[in-house]
């Protein structure tokens, strides 16, 4: 192998395949690139001899890289994540000596071997001699992996020292996921897409890429999507995804076109994970009935918190009652058949003792129309 990505869910090992590592292993195979991400979610340290014949298997004189994604990784080879004091310190901790052995595994297969790191976190792996990709990868680490091939080749990327500051991809919209028989796709699998990238709104507390973006950016094309979804239903038998979009819901326009140019259109049904705004359906009452003919199965919102207060100092004014209220409402029509759950965060500005047991209390009552919390 040319390139060889290890990811893996340490929440849900072996269940949620993240979109990021396969949009890459797309990438890097179209420009020619022999290309294996693999699942290491599951594995602990105890696992160590398994990680040693993955290296025998896949890593050869001819190998450029070996990349680890920390998106839903809480542990990198027992490497924890580093507290904000720890990020620029060149310090080597005890936990680190299973990472150490990993290099010093892969450079006796090949000693000119690149490491590099990305993801949703920044952990300082440079006293290892890791390069850090930063942000959106999808063309970057092409241009990376050209240069590692040949050191003559001037990569058009921006990096200051081993830190590599990723662009928007600018063919986003025209892009998909190709999935590969290594990958072991099955007609149950719950598969990742890629329907928009961005937020159209700035909460306080989330700093991913593209938030604030206009609406009706960085959509991908109908008509590509569609056959996305139909060749994976061909080749592989699958009807269930859980879409990679920030807000999938971000406007009414979008999911109408989505579900008019795209569901409405394929000869089966999908099954439907993904992210919705509460208050947003709330304001677009009709968006209920849009969204479960589209498939919605299972939905997570982003209540965050029952204190008032605090839900307008982060960017959500709609009053947690009425989202209750109307969750309810749903819960009885619309998404009768659809599973809901939330994310809460204790101890935004504004909250009280009080609040949060008032939360408490509630999360745990017969009063609570949420499937998961």
């Amino acid at each position: 192998m040319d390139c060889v990505l290890f990811y893996g869910n340490t929440y849900l090992p072996g269940i949620l395949r993240p979109a990021g590592p396969a949009r890459l292993a797309t990438e890097l195979r179209d420009a020619g690139f022999e290309t294996v991400s693999i699942d290491i979610g599951g594995l602990k340290d105890t696992h160590f001899n398994l990680i040693e014949r993955i290296i025998n298997k896949f890593i050869t004189p001819s190998t450029l890289w070996v990349g680890i994604s920390t998106t839903f990784l809480t542990d990198i080879f027992g490497v924890r994540l580093p507290r904000i004091d720890d990020i620029y310190k060149e310090l080597i901790f005890e936990n680190d000596m299973l990472l150490i052995q990993f290099i010093d595994l892969c450079k006796q297969k090949n000693p000119n071997i690149k490491f590099i790191i990305g993801g949703g976190f920044f952990i300082n792996l440079s006293k290892y001699g890791f390069y850090h990709f930063r942000g959106y990868a999808d063309y970057e680490l092409v241009e990376f992996t050209k240069w590692c091939k040949d050191r003559s080749y001037s990569p058009k990327i921006n990096r200051l020292g081993r830190v590599i500051e990723c662009n928007e991809y600018s063919n986003f919209v025209n892009s998909t996921i190709k999935w590969h028989k290594t990958d072991i796709i099955k007609p149950t699998d719950t598969l990742p897409i890629e329907i928009s990238r961005g937020c159209i709104f700035k909460c306080k507390f989330c700093a991913f890429p593209l938030n604030g973006k206009t609406k009706g950016e960085w959509i991908k094309n109908f008509e590509i999507l569609k056959n996305e979804f139909i060749y994976n239903y061909e080749k592989y038998g699958v009807t269930r995804y859980i879409f990679a979009d920030d807000t999938y819901n971000d406007s009414r326009d979008k999911i109408l076109n989505l579900y008019e140019h795209v569901y409405s259109k394929l000869p089966f049904k999908l099954d439907i994970t993904c992210y919705l705004r509460l208050d947003l359906m709330y304001r677009f009452r009709d968006t209920a009935d849009i969204l479960s003919k589209s498939g919605i199965r299972s939905a997570m919102f982003g209540l965050e918190t029952n204190n008032n207060e605090s839900a307008k100092l982060i960017g959500k004014g709609l009053s947690f009652d009425k989202q209750i209220d109307y969750l309810k409402e749903l819960k009885k029509k619309e998404f009768n058949n659809t599973l809901v759950g939330s994310g809460f965060i204790f101890g935004l500005p504004r909250d009280t003792v009080e609040s949060m047991n008032e939360l408490e209390n509630f999360l745990l009552s017969n009063d609570n129309p949420f499937d998961d919390w």
